[in-house]
């Protein structure tokens, strides 16, 4: 049976005070809805997959009629799911769930891993992370909605390339898209929102800041061992090649077989060395930034996170994120903000959400 579908548009649906999201019947994150069904696993070791979203099958063939199509498949929901194989590649699986045994929300597997690094880590699916870290994506609403893209008509292979054709037809789906939703013209970051209250008004800080920043400094340290495991391996390689240089390009009497063999050695020693220095000088500084994670933990723990930081406290935060950037940038780029107008924006989203507190809870879905 050919089953044809238009375009589906998949969208988080907006806030609005006074509605209640109990009644939402897709989303993402959260918790799946999977009956008796069992949870998918993976691997050698059954590891179990993370759970990214489920879509109610009912409302995707509503949007189907609408177009005119036969949607006579819409019993129960599929809940999708991703994680990776043994062989490090990305897998998934899609569960149909029957609509008898939809209504309940599964609970993730005692061995389930994280999702994301508490505090909002960039990446997720860490390979390190504590025992209090998600083992669920946060929980959002999402409606279906069917649109109508523009065709674009088959071009000649002659007069035009791939590459052209596919940007046609990319510039159809926004077309499409856009005709139907509001496109944000922002992203939202401190100087912006400043901007936007004007100039007379003065920055404010919350002590969530420096609890934010004083968690990425405690993932940094918990991922130096690997870090510098890492280093190690790409030294140790880099000695082999060298060795290996040394052993083709040289003759019996220490000449070396050609300049370019020559050339080839020299990079190779000059590399070495630099990997040696950056070893030395990234576990030399090691004693340090532990004592300066411990220091920042230590000042920022206890503070109640919404609550206004004292002048002073937004000095020393100031200092301890300029410090962070110029002495021990090597262990905290990845891991804090770098300036305190970005640390400032970390504050401001979950802020934001907060500002919606007063709208009812999900309780079904709290959690999910």
């Amino acid at each position: 049976m050919t089953i044809n579908l238009p375009t589906l548009i998949i969208s988080r649906r907006p806030r609005h005070p006074g509605e209640s999201w109990n009644g939402a019947r897709s989303w993402f994150g959260g918790k799946p809805e999977l009956g008796e069904l069992a949870w998918p696993r993976v691997g050698v070791q059954q590891r179990p997959l993370f759970f990214v979203a489920q879509i109610d099958l009912a409302e995707v063939a509503r949007e189907v009629r609408r177009f005119g199509e036969s949607a006579s498949w819409h019993d129960g929901a599929l809940a999708f799911f991703i994680g990776a194989g043994d062989d490090g590649y990305v897998t998934g699986a899609v569960v149909h769930v029957p609509r008898a045994q939809l209504g309940n929300s599964t609970e993730p597997p005692p061995d389930a891993a994280a999702v994301l690094i508490p505090g909002g880590d960039v990446f997720p699916f860490p390979n390190r992370f504590d025992p209090e870290a998600p083992r669920l994506f946060p929980y959002w609403p999402v409606d279906i909605t069917a649109v109508e893209v523009e065709p674009v008509p088959e071009s000649d292979p002659e007069d035009e390339d791939e590459e052209e054709q596919y940007e046609k037809e990319s510039a159809a789906l926004v077309g499409a898209v856009a005709r139907h939703f509001f496109r944000r013209q922002y992203f939202l970051d401190a100087n912006h929102v400043y901007e936007l209250l004007g100039g007379d008004v003065p920055r404010m800080f919350w002590w969530h800041s420096a609890q934010y920043y004083a968690a990425g400094l405690q993932r940094a340290l918990h991922s130096l061992p690997e870090c510098i495991e890492g280093r190690r391996r790409d030294l140790d390689a880099a000695r082999v090649r060298l060795e290996n240089l040394r052993t083709t390009g040289l003759l019996s009497a220490g000449v070396f077989r050609s300049k370019q063999a020559s050339d080839d050695v020299k990079r190779s020693e000059d590399y070495v060395v630099r990997l040696e220095t950056q070893l030395a000088q990234f576990e030399s500084l090691l004693p340090a930034f532990e004592s300066f994670v411990q220091d920042v933990d230590d000042w920022a723990r206890g503070k109640d996170p919404w609550q206004f930081m004292p002048p002073e406290a937004v000095r020393v935060l100031a200092s301890t994120v300029e410090r962070g950037r110029k002495v021990f940038e090597e262990f905290t780029w990845f891991y804090t903000p770098k300036y305190l107008d970005r640390l400032e924006t970390e504050t401001l989203r979950p802020l934001r959400r907060r500002s919606t507190e007063h709208m009812p809870r999900c309780r079904k879905n709290c959690g999910r």
